[in-house]
């Protein structure tokens, strides 16, 4: 594999400095550009060279950001430059790549690396320094805020919008959840939905209906990287999804539940450790002194070790994706607590390993209660069926989406 780096320097000024040192007013269109910065255009230059390349646009493959999607997006990346024979490009928008976390992503997950990659950083701010764009470019966007940069960029028709969560759902109802919805309704883009259960919600909403528009995929799990491990342990270990920043990940709402059933003792210190894992995670004391162990920004194969190291898990999502870490520990055997959400009452078509309560707390409690004496009990569900969607090679997975992503491509004139 040959290896390009390219680096762009973030050194652009606010676009209302003059004002702000003027003490003036702010010019109208330097206001909204600042205010939607994330959306700029990504400048581009061209030259004689028309080869083919497909383009990941994403925030960052820094270490404490190759989980989940931005795996799945350069996962598929790959693939698609082996299948098509043509080069790949990571555009990161908000962090200097770093290679290192993709082989080390592309290796776990048993996927070939591409012959040719480059990288290259393209933050907002950098209005004035291009990069190279040639006639034949593709790009696969991974958020609407990507997408938008592109579409901004006149790149609309070339994009494949890797859509992995209903995005409007980080905002509260206002002006970007207004940008989001508005780019999920523009006709031009093609868009690839991880999960059927997500197509569906964006189907019943009136979103991404267009002939041909959409195709679901579900996501893979490599056995050699999350399976059943039995070892023995000092005490059983509860995970917790932990993201006090991400509202989705219901932080608070997890931690009073987790205080409650503590409290009710559930929970023996004796029997038990807590695994706290996610970013940002405060330190904390629970009142009967269980043990918490922290685990922030792990490498993709120290994540999966500590998955299997987890008798069972609380992580929450409350948005109509069932979300990477309950299929991940399902896939470890572990017994994961999730919540229901309208569309989502039930995940054991993935695994019968994954347990479904409503976010209240008596409701949570009443299943992670279950779940705890389960497992001190013995019983044991490592052979229990995981369902037959829960894929194991990311090849067989994302065959259908790289056919999509290829007609797509190819049908349209770059």
């Amino acid at each position: 594999m040959r290896i390009v780096r390219a680096k762009l320097v973030e050194t652009a000024q606010p676009a209302n400095l003059k004002a702000i040192i003027t003490g003036g007013p702010i010019p109208v269109g330097d206001l909204l550009a600042s205010r939607f910065q994330a959306e700029r255009r990504i400048p581009f230059y061209t030259d004689r060279d028309n080869s083919p390349r497909i383009n990941v646009v994403t925030d960052s493959i820094g270490r404490s950001s190759m989980y989940g999607g931005v795996a799945t997006a350069v996962i598929l990346g790959a693939l698609l430059s082996r299948h098509l024979n043509w080069p790949l490009r990571i555009i990161t928008r908000t962090e200097p790549p770093e290679p290192d976390r993709l082989r080390e992503v592309l290796k776990s997950n048993f996927v070939d690396l591409p012959k040719q990659v480059s990288f290259v950083t393209a933050f907002p701010s950098d209005t004035g320094k291009p990069i190279h764009l040639s006639e034949n470019d593709k790009f696969l966007s991974t958020s609407w805020w990507t997408t938008s940069c592109l579409i901004n960029s006149c790149l609309a028709d070339r994009i494949v919008y890797l859509l992995q969560e209903d995005e409007r759902m980080f905002y509260p109802v206002g002006d970007d959840y207004l940008q989001a919805e508005t780019v999920f309704k523009d006709d031009r883009l093609k868009f690839l939905v991880n999960t059927n259960l997500l197509l569906s919600h964006f189907q019943s909403e009136g979103l991404l209906k267009g002939r041909n528009a959409a195709l679901a995929f579900e996501p893979a799990f490599s056995e050699k990287v999350f399976f059943v491990e039995r070892r023995k342990k000092p005490k059983f270990r509860f995970g917790f999804y932990a993201r006090q920043h991400n509202p989705r990940n219901l932080y608070w709402f997890g931690l009073e539940v987790l205080n409650e059933a503590v409290q009710r003792n559930i929970f023996d210190p004796a029997k038990w450790e807590f695994v706290f894992f996610g970013k940002d995670i405060p330190r904390i004391e629970f009142p009967n002194g269980i043990n918490v162990v922290y685990k922030e920004a792990l490498p993709w194969s120290e994540y999966a070790e500590m998955a299997r190291s987890l008798d069972s898990a609380l992580a929450l999502m409350s948005t109509p994706h069932p979300s990477y870490p309950p299929l991940d520990l399902a896939a470890c055997g572990c017994r994961v607590i999730t919540n229901t959400y309208k569309g989502k009452e039930d995940l054991s078509l993935y695994s019968s390993r994954i347990h479904m309560a409503a976010l209240d707390v008596e409701s949570m409690i009443a299943v992670v209660g279950d779940q705890v004496r389960r497992i001190e009990s013995g019983i044991d569900c490592h052979q229990d069926d995981q369902g037959p969607n829960l894929n194991r090679d990311w090849r067989e997975a994302l065959a259908p989406a790289v056919e999509f992503c290829k007609g797509a491509w190819l049908n349209v004139r770059g």
